[in-house]
């Protein structure tokens, strides 16, 4: 219904493909990424502390002012470039989905309710051990050079 409406307004089919410069951001955020592999992340899980390097080369890649206007310092691009810089952070890593996990397994661990943990629930434990299986698998590919499935 939406794209028929976009491309009736614009008098042609709608276009959701990615520009160029988007492309290039994509290439620029994963390039970046790509420093920190899985040691770094375990390293900075082990010893708790804020991923500073990671931080610090983000920033010089401009990768954390993106949506900051330009008179600010930033690039100004909006929210469809924050988007595609946090995706290009999840994709390659970024330690992200495992610390998700790890938050939502302890919340569920914590949060008391009706006299019990949450996570003795089946509704809480199944999507908890479905992401945690999706971590594995994303990691046991990426040991054994295999690309990652949806």
């Amino acid at each position: 219904m939406l794209k028929h409406l976009a491309a009736k307004r614009r008098g042609g089919p709608a276009d959701f493909g990615l520009t160029p410069e988007q492309h290039d951001s994509i290439e620029g955020v994963a390039s970046t990424v790509r420093r920190f592999g899985d040691e770094y992340w375990r390293d900075c899980e082990a010893e708790a502390r804020f991923p500073r390097e990671f931080h610090q080369a983000m920033a010089e890649g401009g990768w954390l002012g993106v949506t900051m206007p330009q008179e600010f310092g930033g690039a100004g691009l909006g929210v469809t470039a924050a988007a595609l810089v946090m995706h290009g952070v999840a994709r390659h890593g970024g330690g992200i989905g495992q610390d998700a996990l790890d938050r939502a397994a302890r919340y569920a661990r914590e949060r008391v309710m009706f006299g019990r943990p949450i996570g003795q629930n089946q509704a809480i434990q199944h999507p908890l051990a479905e992401c945690g299986q999706r971590i594995l698998s994303f990691i046991a590919g990426r040991v054994l050079g295999q690309p990652r499935s949806s």
